[in-house]
């Protein structure tokens, strides 16, 4: 019964594997995203197209800004947690500053809601 199922078992692992590899390297679901909620409010709020271009440059540099704090606050979690061995690196420290990042992103999507 077991030699019967393997051909089987390995045809359905290669499809499967097919599937996960294609879905990989696609990624279509990050690249939609964005654009699919930009539209969504710029048909909900009716736009005109200035404001539709004004809109799409300040959600643009929006963007940019909350990825330059996110990878700051990853390179710092980085050093934090790689700092287990290392008594050199003062941890309090480190907490502030990726705190003081976590702030300014929190004011920059303030910012972003409140123009």
């Amino acid at each position: 019964m077991i030699s019967k199922l393997s051909p089987v078992l390995s045809v359905l692992l290669v499809v499967l594997n097919g599937v996960l590899i294609f879905m990989l390297i696609n990624k279509s679901h990050e690249n939609k995203r964005p654009k699919e909620e930009r539209n969504f409010l710029i048909e909900q709020l009716q736009f005109t197209d200035v404001q539709k271009d004004r809109f799409i440059n300040l959600d643009d540099a929006h963007r940019e800004n909350m990825r330059s704090f996110e990878d700051e606050i990853r390179k710092n979690k980085d050093v934090l947690f790689n700092s287990f061995s290392n008594e050199t690196i003062n941890i309090d420290s480190l907490s502030s500053v990726i705190g003081a990042l976590q702030g300014k992103k929190e004011m920059e999507v303030f910012g972003f809601l409140n123009m």
